[in-house]
């Protein structure tokens, strides 16, 4: 069953309160990341690979006239020029999309813009300027929406934000200081924000009873410095070593077959997490070469536990 949007929307919200840094996951990481702590899975070679996988593309302004603008719902950055665009997507005429974020609803969290000032939120993404996943608002530079083929956007997708829903009782994510106040719900019993080390965020009491203090948002242990990090709760957190024979660097495939020609590399040394093993082949999370962190497989010999 495919995780519903509103559950893609709240993913993104807690990560924030996390204090995921960018190297640890880029923008198409942190997508992915959310949809498998939504109980899904996606797998994309990139921004420009997810525009033309989409179940839905259109722009901003189109999504908003067509009712497409949801929580859950993807968010890009298509470039003026094609100067950067992948040979392989240069004449289906769609451009090069060289960023991508989630929206999360109106007022579905409070974070710092880049001069420290506390704003309201309505969108998610890992900013290569700000070094974190952060909060940003739909005047970011956002030029078109995308709905997912892996997310349901049914009766789920089309109302409320990530802070609160219709009949729903909200986890807040852990926030910087004290937590701050979120969106008014619709449902029965809304939630306040804890308090944390991240971004503020949590739902206000909805309509009726008195909101129920929310609960902290997920938190991870603290591996060495460089390590790729998971929330807890999703798969068993497993750390591995890269070794090579000969010192250089390791392919990790976008398939578990050593005919798979789609690779990066992992330099020998790198701290990996192991989701899971399957015969020869481990599938891991690493910081590449590139500097972009990638979940896909890797030869389980060349992995020291």
């Amino acid at each position: 069953m495919k995780p519903r949007a509103v559950q893609l929307a709240r993913a993104a919200v807690q990560a924030v309160g996390v204090g995921y840094t960018y190297d640890e996951m880029d923008c198409q990481a942190f997508i992915e990341h959310c949809a498998r702590q939504a109980g899904g899975a996606m797998d994309y070679l990139g921004t420009n690979d997810m525009a033309r996988r989409a179940a839905w593309l259109g722009t901003l302004s189109q999504a908003q006239a067509e009712g497409r603008l949801v929580p859950g719902a993807g968010l890009l950055i298509r470039e003026e020029t094609e100067e950067n665009l992948p040979a392989r997507y240069a004449s289906d005429g769609l451009g090069d999309f060289s960023h991508a974020g989630l929206y999360v609803g109106p007022d579905a969290l409070t974070d710092t813009d880049k001069t420290g000032r506390m704003r309201s939120c309505d969108a998610v993404h890992s900013s290569a300027t700000r070094g974190r996943v952060a909060g940003s608002t739909l005047q970011n530079g956002w030029t078109h929406v995308l709905w997912f083929p892996e997310i349901d956007y049914g009766a789920s997708g089309g109302t409320g934000n990530a802070a609160a829903g219709a009949g729903t009782t909200v986890t807040g994510a852990t926030g910087a200081g004290t937590g701050g106040t979120g969106a008014t719900g619709t449902g029965t019993t809304g939630t306040t924000g804890g308090t944390g080390t991240g971004p503020t965020t949590g739902g206000t009491p909805g309509a009726g009873a008195t909101g129920a203090p929310g609960t902290p948002g997920a938190t991870t242990s603290t591996p060495a410095p460089g390590t790729p990090t998971l929330t807890a709760g999703t798969v068993p957190t497993v750390y591995a070593t890269v070794v090579s024979p000969d010192g250089g660097p390791v392919k990790l495939r976008k398939s578990a077959s050593a005919e798979e020609t789609l690779y990066w590399l992992v330099g020998a040394g790198a701290r990996v997490l192991v989701e899971r093993t399957e015969g020869a082949w481990s599938l891991i999370t690493a910081i590449c070469t590139d500097g972009h962190t990638r979940r896909a497989w890797m030869m389980d010999r060349y992995l020291r536990r």
